[in-house]
């Protein structure tokens, strides 16, 4: 079996790129896209993040600058109108491996699909988004 390309500590799948997406996505909010990079600075290449709004036909390659113990994009909806967003990222090592977030349980590169919600309806419901 071949080893896990996430997997740094003995016997245990902890992944090297991390990224917990929120469960809520609010209409006009700005909303912070986070990864947590788990290489030595000196080895990072890059860090991107691919990003499409609505149904566009393809993604936006962002680079992510290291900010506060993670890389961080502030995806503001007054600037890019959207009613969904999709992304994902994508981190190149200087030894040329290619890391991403999020995975699925297949280790397969899953983006993050969330449709942007009225926050009035959001608030008054809310119960029924858990």
């Amino acid at each position: 079996m071949a080893a896990n390309p996430n997997d740094h500590s003995a016997g245990l799948n902890i992944p090297r790129v991390f990224h917990h997406p929120k469960d809520v996505f609010l209409q006009g909010y700005p909303q912070d896209l986070n990864v947590i990079v788990d290489f030595p600075a000196d080895s990072i290449e890059s860090v991107i993040l691919f990003l499409r709004v609505d149904n566009a036909p393809g993604f936006l390659e962002i680079p992510l600058d290291f900010k506060r113990e993670r890389y961080n994009y502030r995806f503001i909806p007054k600037n890019t109108p959207a009613d969904s967003i999709e992304y994902y990222f994508i981190v190149n090592l200087i030894d040329s491996s290619i890391h991403a977030a999020p995975l699925d349980e297949s280790d397969q590169l899953t983006p993050v699909k969330r449709v942007f919600i009225d926050p009035q309806l959001y608030y008054k419901n809310r119960h029924l988004f858990k």
